[in-house]
């Protein structure tokens, strides 16, 4: 629950920057923005770590406290002959918990587009009793592209592309009593809440 302690404002813009595993550019240039207007040097590791040292009393002490910035997501396997896109999975998930989520699609030249993750049947109504089981494996997912796309080469002309990342809706929402919920509390939460404690000791 929200409290006068902590500022669930920046938790929130956390929890907004795409950041599935491999793509974690924007949310690392985030933390290093908030350690810049608090003065703090850093340093980022030859595997991406952002390591950040604030010195105390006694030198012969420490306490290391630390997080991860990246999510689950999705990966561009193939694009279909019917101009959607076959994904890979990014980490471990149930398919059934994305099914109708709304996604981005990020390109290598930056570029993003918007999307819809659904089933290769997502109608009861056209697919009868085929689409209600249907099993839930990553193979029977496409990602319909929010774009003029009807052939594959429409999809290669935006330079969208096998490899390309793909992030999930967040569904943030802050409640009036003070919940927070949204996906990727684990790790987000963790960021915002050691941001708030270097806040805090400095």
């Amino acid at each position: 629950m929200e409290n006068n302690y902590f500022d669930s404002k920046i938790l929130e813009e956390i929890l907004n920057i795409p950041s599935p595993t491999g793509y974690t550019k924007d949310m690392l240039n985030y933390i290093q923005k908030e350690l810049d207007n608090m003065n703090l040097e850093y340093k980022i590791s030859n595997k991406g770590s952002l390591l950040v040292t604030i010195k105390g009393k006694d030198s012969n002490k420490s306490i290391t406290f630390s997080s991860h910035i990246d999510t689950l997501g999705a990966i561009v396997a193939k694009v279909k002959s019917n101009s959607c896109l076959s994904i890979n999975q990014i980490g471990g998930y149930m398919m059934n918990s994305v099914e109708g989520e709304n996604v981005i699609i990020h390109t290598r030249n930056g570029k993003k587009y918007e999307g819809t993750l659904q089933t290769i049947k997502p109608s009861i109504h056209i697919d009868g009793n085929d689409a209600k089981d249907l099993k839930r494996d990553c193979k029977n997912y496409e990602i319909v592209i929010d774009e003029q796309v009807s052939e594959p080469q429409d999809v290669y002309n935006l330079e969208i592309e096998v490899g390309n990342l793909v992030s999930f809706d967040t569904r943030t929402r802050i409640t009036k009593s003070g919940f927070i919920k949204s996906r990727y509390l684990d790790d987000k939460a963790s960021v915002a809440a050691i941001l708030h404690v270097i806040r805090y000791i400095t």
